[in-house]
């Protein structure tokens, strides 16, 4: 679970780092509201891999007991 964690940290920030953008002519209100939206959505997804992981681990225990 932790490689998969740091696989997409690393993942978005490589392409942040990486990626071309054009100087923006927008209020610092503006860009500092659209940085916090990409932050929210990256945290968001590294949450999602690491519960679903949790959720099903009684599953994956239950499957390893069988075989």
């Amino acid at each position: 679970m932790k490689n998969r964690v740091l696989i997409i940290a690393l993942a978005i920030i490589v392409l942040s780092a990486f990626s071309s953008v054009p100087r923006a002519n927008a209020e610092p209100l503006t860009i500092m509201a659209i940085i916090g939206v990409a932050t929210v959505l990256s945290v968001s997804t590294v949450d999602i891999v690491a519960t679903n992981y949790e959720d099903n681990r009684d599953q994956r225990a239950q499957h390893e007991d069988t075989e």
